[in-house]
């Protein structure tokens, strides 16, 4: 994408998205490859869509009761907005070689991001976590363990999403 864009730097960017336990083989062996694992979404292009925010990516994790979600590094660089018909990011304006790099919901203010080819997204982390179901509301609880690729970690995480400096912590792991 480097050279593609004539030797500038490429934005990078982490953003979430959240998957049903049926797809998490596939994304880990294929990677985010729409072709095999796409379903949910083509308002803004037929890729693979990931989120700024993991409020949104959460919709997307089924009804499970512990839900899944990959924080992924995503190669954005140059963005337009998405169009339902794109199989391909289009062409930047007075080009007929040089396409954007993905698309977005709003390129003034973008939330939600889709990226055409896989070896844009490299899926750093994968979480696991269930609902907290309150007197006002559903929320994610506190994670229950986090895969990352590389090295193995301990982090300590609040058992309560109402009070996160709760004295009565839990341990979670990052295998």
């Amino acid at each position: 994408m480097k050279l593609r864009n004539g030797g500038m730097d490429v934005e990078e960017r982490f953003l979430f998205h959240g998957t049903t336990q049926s797809t998490l083989q596939a994304i880990c062996e294929h990677n985010f490859d729409w072709r095999i694992c796409g379903k949910n979404g083509t308002l803004y292009g037929k890729g693979s869509y990931f989120a700024r925010d993991a409020k949104y990516s959460h919709h997307y994790t089924g009804s499970t009761p512990v839900r899944a979600m990959f924080v992924s590094r995503v190669l954005v660089g140059m963005f337009v907005r998405g169009e339902t018909d794109y199989l391909l990011p289009p062409y930047k304006p007075g080009s007929t070689t040089s396409m954007y790099d993905s698309c977005v919901n709003d390129p003034g203010n973008p939330s939600i991001f889709v990226v055409f080819e896989k070896d844009q997204v490299y899926p750093e982390y994968l979480i696991y976590y269930t609902e907290v179901t309150t007197q006002q509301q559903t929320v994610p609880a506190p994670v229950a363990s986090v895969r990352a690729t590389q090295n193995s970690h301990q982090i300590t995480a609040p058992t309560s999403p109402t009070s996160p400096t709760s004295s009565n912590d839990s341990k979670c792991t990052i295998l």
